[in-house]
């Protein structure tokens, strides 16, 4: 017996296709960006203590987490609906995470800052809407 998800509806198409790449790239871009502040947030008083920094210096990941949507959002919506979704979600995906791994072994509190503004931006490209769904 099949599930609703496997059996065609009345338009023939088959429901939800949960093992696709691109739907799980999606998914996980839309977890990305939400994602940034509370997983740091129970350990910023241990990066505050582990660079020598007060909260109020600490609290930058924060700040620089969030600033490329700010600065960067027409830009990057506007990249998107030139080259196309697909072809910019996977490879932002992976310097996402990239730059989430350079956080984690960061050597100084500038290079997490930088490296937290290059996941920031990273991530944003996975909540823009574009306007050819086709691409």
């Amino acid at each position: 017996m099949k599930t609703a998800a496997e059996s065609p509806g009345r338009s023939g198409r088959r429901g939800v296709p949960w093992r696709s790449r691109t739907l799980l790239a999606i998914l996980a871009s839309t977890a990305a960006l939400p994602l940034g502040v509370p997983m740091l947030s129970p350990v910023l008083p241990a990066i505050g203590e582990h660079f020598g920094i007060g909260d109020p210096s600490a609290s930058l990941v924060f700040t620089i987490y969030f600033l490329p949507a700010v600065l960067l959002s027409p830009l990057i919506g506007m990249f998107v609906d030139r080259v196309g979704r697909r072809r910019v979600l996977v490879p932002m995906l992976a310097s996402w995470g990239v730059a989430g791994l350079l956080v984690a072994f960061a050597p100084s509190f500038e290079v997490t800052l930088l490296a937290r503004f290059r996941a920031g931006h990273r991530g944003r490209v996975g909540v823009h809407r574009d306007g050819h769904p086709d691409r």
